[in-house]
């Protein structure tokens, strides 16, 4: 579990700031967010000893009420802002309670989050060894806060203010007139459904960061997108993942994901800027194998040998995962396959896990932070220059020496005017 060892007064002017400007100091009720979500975040330092370390501050009331008092917050949250704690069911606080020497309960899971201060509780992946099943915990865990309800007038208090703040926010909805004809849907379908992948794609296009190099020194070591007759290789870190824990395996991306976007986008039937039979697309695992097997023996090594583009789709890395070390591996062992050729990188997670030596061998590396399938057709139009990224990155990037922190503080020099009333 992430442990941030900071002071509050150090929290408060870095990673709380952007908190802060969507709660207390929002500048109207557009700009002000309805809900919070609470992490699983350990804190040491935080309360001024710096041998102290927190609980997860979703299950710490103390830490939890210490950050909710601070004035931004707690103007919000008695204007009825609402706090949503992180999933329960999560292997970060599994191990928390294993390794604090308790049993993982489910009910005082629950329990622990809710008189923290969340009102609505996430009770994702909810199973014990005791019992595998999700929805005979989660019943259990209403039996049990049921009868708290009854027997603890605490409880009941906090339940009560809690369950006004959730009313309240699903009274507004209804413009403060809770109806069943404004509650039913309407027969017709709204014009606004599907709007949301639109939605989607214009923030992942506005947030889609180039890490390096610059848009100048892009220009001139990329002037040109993929030509008709060029070869593309796309290599994309294939995962499986499920919506909950009795819901089937899926792959997030398949390995041609982002092959039919350019296709659907820039094949002859879509401006013929590219041929079809000219792109091939390989899972970072058909990479891992041919790093394995060595050179000229699978069809992947010929594939990369006659590429003019090698483009990856990356996500975070994991020592669990060894395929997803793959992209690294592929640099550090075959710089015969890609010196003199145009490669790629797209991050659709965290954009920190190459190092300085990894992204010098690339001709541009993006972020765009996101697996959305409009990730998709963000880096389809990034690579053939349709769009620029113009994000900026909002975590720190040693590969590139860029330091939050530093990127963020103020300018010493500049003259601040201050007026007298």
């Amino acid at each position: 579990m992430a442990t941030v060892r900071k002071s509050l007064e150090q929290l408060k002017q870095i990673e709380l700031y952007p908190f802060f400007a969507v709660t207390g100091y929002a500048t109207g009720a557009e700009a002000s967010t309805d809900g919070l979500l609470t992490s699983h975040i350990r804190y040491q330092g935080f309360q001024g000893n710096i041998r102290r370390t927190t609980k997860p501050v979703s299950l710490d009331q103390d830490a939890f009420s210490k950050l909710i008092s601070l004035d931004p917050f707690a103007t919000w949250r008695e204007n009825g802002g609402v706090m949503v704690s992180d999933e329960l069911g999560s292997r970060a606080v599994r191990r928390f309670y294993e390794s604090s020497g308790q049993v993982f309960t489910t009910r005082f899971v629950a329990r622990d989050a809710f008189m923290a201060g969340n009102d609505l509780l996430y009770l994702g992946n909810f199973s014990t060894a005791d019992e595998p099943d999700p929805y005979i915990n989660i019943v259990r865990t209403i039996d049990f806060f049921t009868q708290r309800y009854r027997d603890d007038s605490v409880f009941a208090q906090r339940v009560d203010e809690s369950v006004l703040r959730i009313l309240t926010l699903k009274y507004r909805i209804y413009n403060n007139t809770f109806t069943l004809t404004q509650a039913a849907p309407p027969a017709e379908v709204p014009t606004f459904l599907g709007a949301s992948n639109q939605v989607s794609f214009e923030v992942i296009k506005q947030g889609a960061t180039l890490i390096n190099p610059d848009q100048e020194e892009l220009a001139s070591s990329m002037p040109n997108p993929p030509g008709r007759n060029d070869n593309i290789v796309f290599l994309t870190d294939v995962r499986f993942g499920q919506q909950c824990s009795y819901c089937p395996v899926q792959r997030i991306l398949a390995e041609d994901s982002l092959q039919k976007v350019v296709v659907r986008l820039y094949s002859p039937q879509a401006g013929g800027q590219v041929l079809p039979s000219h792109l091939t697309s390989y899972s970072f695992e058909d990479l891992q194998e041919m790093l394995d097997v060595g050179p000229n023996v699978v069809q992947i090594d010929n594939d990369l040998r006659q590429a003019q583009w090698i483009v990856f789709l990356m996500l975070n890395e994991t020592q669990d995962l060894p395929t997803s070390l793959a992209l690294r591996h592929f640099l550090d062992l075959r710089p015969d396959l890609y010196q003199g050729k145009n490669l790629i990188v797209f991050s659709l997670n965290a954009p920190y896990f190459l190092d300085a030596t990894d992204i010098y061998k690339l001709t541009a590396y993006y972020a765009l932070y996101t697996k959305a399938l409009q990730s998709l057709d963000v880096a389809a139009r990034l690579l053939f220059q349709d769009i620029r990224a113009t994000g900026s990155l909002p975590v720190s990037v040693p590969g590139i020496a860029y330091d939050l922190n530093t990127a963020t503080f103020p300018d010493p020099d500049q003259n601040i005017q201050v007026l007298l009333d």
